[in-house]
């Protein structure tokens, strides 16, 4: 990690910054931010992308060391000798001249990084060297940091553009993250190192250099995962050192009981520390007073300042401090459902833990939170401290859930041997099945649910576990038995208000695959909050409701409910729930894919399989089915080796996966031109989709063939039918879609491209824009599709071969002058070539665009173009 890191994510700045110094006539840009956000790194990646023969630049160094030196950091760029006994106004003059005349024909392109560090003389050249033309600047400014006036005054004059260059977001940081690391990385862990480094490049290059070389940072089934822990190191340690400074000991106690109990109430901090040291803190920005509701909550300024503290802590000192926490939570009463899990927490950190009811209180809490890591801790301290079989069931599920199958079924039939009422036979079952299906391939988990009901005599129990064998006959496809038994159990008197809501979930599933995607997402949409208190009797509600939401969203073309979580910072929780993972990570994936995120969707669900293959291998066929259709769809050869992992995992538990393992097959056999195995493999995955009545499943699979050009008439036919039954603007619009690709209709074609775009489906947008331009190229498509392209990254379906020869750099570079409005003279004279030079170059570029000549030139230049992008991402 040592060598420079691969400039990623800040390319629509660094093109702002190119367009502005290097059009007719150039402005300057300052580019301000926080200091380690990356001002400096773009900088470069903007000099690197400078043709240096038409745009010289003269690079300046400003540093603390020159500061207090008249035009200290402009030495390497001056004469070396300066005038004589002159003057400031002398040697600014003289600085001037020097400046203008190594500008050429064009004005000096000024580089200063640090612009904030110039000294008085030096802050003036610049100023003067833009205001007279002679220099167009770019620099860089630490935002938090004062300026002499005169550089201030570059921009309140509006001599040059300031540019905020903003933190990494998350995805940036996940996209840079895969690229140092050199392999995707779990969606969770690059949530996790987002948020501490708050997207600050340089403290995340500082963790990245503490983390390599440690068990912390591990790298399985291709993907990197952080442990959450971060080593002691002594750069970042030494960084945070000089943004703490050294600190009082009132001071300190005040942010060690932060650093370990954040967020903290301002009011018990300030009881246990005084109101003066809190005061100082958060004088000196340290910690921060943030409102929740009627409480004042204190944190850290910084996340990754809790962090070190936390590591640097001595165990006793540590020990002391978290048990001062719980006293002050205890003394407010615990009131809040969250205050509980703290208190135990704190408690069992601090050895100072007694009570065992308190600790599975706490383990249930945050197993229901899905934390299964912690809820593994808590369950065990539990079971130890006596708290008995709900102890022991809880920490082995757990167990299991983080990966440990194995052992998880060795606690549970240990607890087995003493365990014998109704309803400890039910809970261990269940368990049992559940660590089968989701972790242990060729398992049967029916098998163990079907002896446990035999033995149980209690009917409200039996009615528990029916509940349970639910999902299991879908994961086995047994629709016609799951049917029936979904009904029976909303039948059964004895069925608890958890088990009804589970089989609803279920009945809502099927019935989103079967044409009713619009009623099944109104219906469980509001089961996220509602359910809430039947989580800790079935825990796996939670499960059910996003896998029917995901389901019903993605059929329904309403990718809305998804985006509200892609729009938010990812739950860290779902890193220690790898069933719940595999859910989430399957849902946005898929919806990213629709909206043209292509990349990011397989970046996401590649990232997930390292705790997929350890505890939530159910999911793995339906992951590996999404990566293999956005392989395809970006053109991605590793396309046919995500679809062998996707049938490979498909065993006889996994079988509601066939259908998006079935569309993926379809689709990466249309992306690599094997057009007739594409249309037999959809075949025959429509044959399994009627025999089980899965309309709007197979809306989808008729939609792919559409989509590659291989719809018919009997599909024409098929679509209208199922147009008229399936719920959603999916169906219709997919539906008119073939309909205008097999009868020639641009205009209703273009219709289609407008709803697409509506729903935010950009995917099927562009693919169907790209159809109406082969059927008939115009200007107006053509521009369309280019502005479709942009939303879009990597993308290259069959639709999008549009015939267009690649450009050489120098047909590329006068067919942008010509599209501007250059003449051919105009065009030769700038570039000092023969005046036929241009006209040669453009009959060529005519010919590759399949246009006939100037008038058609820009529309096509900018299709042209994007396709390219697309390519490059």
């Amino acid at each position: 990690m040592g060598e420079p890191w691969q400039f990623v994510g800040r390319h629509a700045e660094r093109d702002a910054v190119l367009k502005s110094v290097t059009v007719q006539t150039p402005r300057g840009v300052v580019l301000s931010g926080a200091a380690g956000v990356g001002k400096s790194r773009l900088l470069r990646e903007v000099l690197s992308k400078l043709d240096r023969n038409r745009y010289p630049y003269l690079a300046a160094a400003a540093t603390a060391a020159t500061a207090n030196l008249p035009l200290g950091a402009f030495a390497e760029i001056l004469p070396p000798t300066p005038p004589m006994g002159a003057n400031p106004t002398l040697l600014l003059r003289w600085a001037l001249d020097a400046i203008r005349a190594q500008g050429g024909d064009h004005p000096t392109i000024l580089v200063v990084d640090d612009i904030h560090l110039l000294d008085p003389l030096g802050a003036t050249v610049v100023l003067y060297a833009c205001r007279s033309g002679a220099a167009t600047l770019i620099a860089t400014h630490r935002s938090e940091t004062p300026v002499p006036e005169a550089i201030s005054t570059l921009w309140k004059d509006d001599l040059v553009d300031r540019m905020e260059v903003k933190a990494l977001d998350e995805q940036q940081t996940t996209e840079l993250l895969g690229t140092v690391l050199q392999g995707p990385v779990q969606q969770a862990s690059a949530t996790r190192l987002w948020q501490i480094t708050e997207g600050n490049a340089l403290l995340l290059r500082e963790v990245l250099t503490s983390l390599e070389g440690t068990a912390e940072l591990s790298q399985e089934h291709g993907s990197w995962t952080w442990s959450g822990k971060l080593p002691t190191d002594p750069a970042l340690n030494q960084l945070v050192d000089e943004r703490i400074g050294r600190l009082e000991e009132p001071v300190r106690k005040v942010l060690e009981l932060v650093a370990l109990g954040e967020p903290i109430g301002l009011s018990l901090i300030q009881r246990e520390c005084g109101e003066g040291p809190v005061a100082e803190a958060e004088d000196s920005l340290l910690i921060r007073i943030l409102e929740d509701g009627k409480r004042q909550n204190v944190r850290l300024t910084h996340p990754i300042y809790g962090e070190v503290l936390r590591q640097s802590i001595s165990v006793t000192r540590a020990h002391k401090r978290r048990a001062q926490l719980a006293e002050l939570i205890e003394s407010t009463g615990a009131r809040r459902r969250q205050d509980l899990l703290r208190v135990a927490v704190l408690r069992l950190d601090s050895r100072t833990a007694t009570d065992p009811m308190q600790l599975l209180r706490a383990a249930g809490l945050a197993f229901a939170d899905l934390d299964t890591r912690l809820a593994a801790r808590l369950a065990e301290a539990a079971s130890n401290a006596g708290a008995g079989f709900s102890a022991q069931e809880l920490f082995a599920t757990a167990v299991g859930l983080n990966g440990d199958p194995q052992k998880a079924l060795e606690l549970l039939d240990e607890a087995a041997q003493e365990h014998t009422s109704d309803w400890e036979v039910a809970r261990i079952a269940v368990a049992r099945s559940v660590q089968q299906m989701t972790a242990i391939d060729d398992s049967d988990p029916l098998a163990v649910l079907d002896t446990a009901i035999e033995r149980v005599t209690d009917p409200t129990t039996r009615a528990w576990i029916r509940a349970h064998i639910a999902p299991e006959r879908m994961f086995y496809g047994f629709y016609e038995d799951l049917d029936k038994l979904l009904a029976d159990i909303n039948a059964d008197p004895y069925s608890s208000a958890a088990a009804k809501q589970f089989a609803v979930t279920l009945q809502l599933a099927m019935r989103a695959w079967r044409g009713e995607p619009v009623m099944a997402l109104r219906t469980v949409a509001p089961m996220e909050r509602s359910s809430l208190a039947l989580i800790p009797e079935m825990p796996y509600l939670s499960n059910s409701i996003q896998y029917t939401l995901g389901q019903a969203s993605l059929l329904a073309g309403d990718v809305t409910h998804i985006q509200g979580a892609l729009d938010q910072p990812g739950s860290t929780a779902v890193q220690f729930f790898p069933v719940l993972e595999g859910q989430q990570v399957l849902n946005r994936a898929q919806a990213l894919r629709l909206l043209g995120n292509t990349r990011q969707a397989q970046r996401l669900a590649q990232g997930a399989l390292a705790h997929l293959h350890t505890g939530g291998r159910i999911f793995l066929p339906a992951v590996y089915a999404e990566l293999a259709q956005c392989a395809a769809v970006n053109g991605d050869g590793a396309a046919e080796d995500y679809l062998a992992e996707a049938e490979r995992t498909l065993t006889r538990a996994r079988q509601n996966h066939l259908p998006w393992v079935g569309l993926a097959r379809v689709q990466v056999d249309a992306s690599a031109g094997r057009m007739e195995a594409a249309r037999a493999a959809a075949d025959d995955l429509i044959g399994d989709l009627r025999r089980n009545g899965f309309s709007a499943l197979e809306v989808l699979a008729l939609h792919t063939l559409t989509r590659a050009g291989l719809a018919d008439s009997d599909i024409g036919d098929r679509m209208a039918e199922l147009a008229s039954k399936v719920e959603g603007p999916l169906a219709q619009a997919a539906a008119r879609h073939t309909h205008a690709l097999l009868t020639g209709d641009v205009t209703e074609l273009k219709s289609v491209v407008e709803e697409y775009g509506r729903l935010r489906l950009m995917l099927y947008a562009t693919e169907a824009a790209a159809q109406a331009y082969q059927i008939k190229p115009s200007d107006a498509i053509a521009f369309r599709l280019a502005d479709l392209l942009a939303h879009c990254e990597g993308v290259q379906t069959p639709a999008l071969s549009l015939g267009m020869a690649a450009l050489t750099e120098r047909e590329l570079e006068i067919a942008e002058m010509a599209a501007k409005g250059m003449s051919s003279r105009a065009i030769a004279d700038q570039l000092v070539v023969s005046h036929r030079t241009p006209d040669n170059h453009l009959f060529k570029v005519y010919a590759k665009l399949g246009i006939a000549g100037r008038t058609e030139l820009p529309a096509r230049l900018r299709l042209y173009k994007a396709l390219h992008t697309q390519r490059g991402n």
